[in-house]
């Protein structure tokens, strides 16, 4: 069934992006390439858990999760996390290649609060981060293949391939259902390489699909000035 699907989905598509997504299907190379291209898109971020008096912070539980380094419609390089993830914790970090990590000593609420900017200094930032450039295409429709990267800015980065599952209307307009069951700001790519959507959250009772901001309105906020800044990470 899922091969009759992807077939209609190739069929359908227009022969640009239908050469593309072939490409990525059906070539082991350029799927490596691909990897290679956007892998440095998505960093690795963590959450510590509240300090405790008496014991080393280093010793706290640390939960992992990802950032999406998107660029907005002016060039500027901006970092985005999932709000569910971001705000779990104490203190936030940014690991870098290096070993190193970069403290998130701010972050900014965007839109509804699905998703926050993280706030570090530009230079702080590894020379390496590539941002992605948002989708603009044809609009988003149910059955659109997408992809992701899991094991980002490892030796062995693994592409993952997956659909729009339904595209939703009315007060819930902007948010997508995506078959891609990864929730804390895991990027969707199209084949050409742009961000369709992120990833937010679980969907509800439905473990295997998760919530997706659209990259439509992912630019709207990026664009707002109604945002509100946090001069530290709170507990959710």
């Amino acid at each position: 069934m899922s091969r009759l699907l992807l077939a209609t989905v190739l069929f359908c598509a227009i022969p640009a992006q239908a050469d593309d997504l072939a490409r990525l299907l059906l070539d082991y190379e350029q799927s490596k390439v691909f990897c290679a291209q956007h892998s440095p898109s998505i960093l690795t971020i963590g959450v510590r858990s509240k300090a405790v008096p008496g014991l080393d912070p280093r010793t706290l539980p640390t939960h992992f999760g990802t950032a999406v380094a998107v660029r907005d419609e002016t060039g500027t390089i901006r970092i985005l996390a999932a709000t569910l993830f971001a705000r779990g914790g104490e203190e936030m970090f940014i690991g870098l290649p290096s070993d190193k990590s970069i403290v998130v000593p701010a972050m900014k609420t965007l839109g509804d609060g699905a998703l926050v900017e993280l706030l570090v200094d530009p230079k702080a930032l590894p020379d390496s981060l590539v941002a992605l450039p948002l989708y603009a295409a044809d609009p988003v429709r149910a059955t659109m293949p997408v992809f992701t990267i899991i094991n980002a800015g490892t030796q062995f980065p693994i592409l993952i391939r997956g659909m729009i599952v339904d595209v939703l209307r009315g007060v819930l307009q902007g948010i997508l259902v995506t078959n891609i069951p990864l929730p804390y700001a895991t990027p969707l790519l199209s084949a050409s390489g742009h961000l369709v959507a992120i990833n937010y959250r679980q969907a509800p009772k439905r473990d295997e699909f998760s919530m997706a901001i659209s990259a439509e309105t992912l630019r709207e906020w990026l664009r707002s000035e109604s945002s509100t800044t946090h001069p530290d990470p709170p507990a959710r």
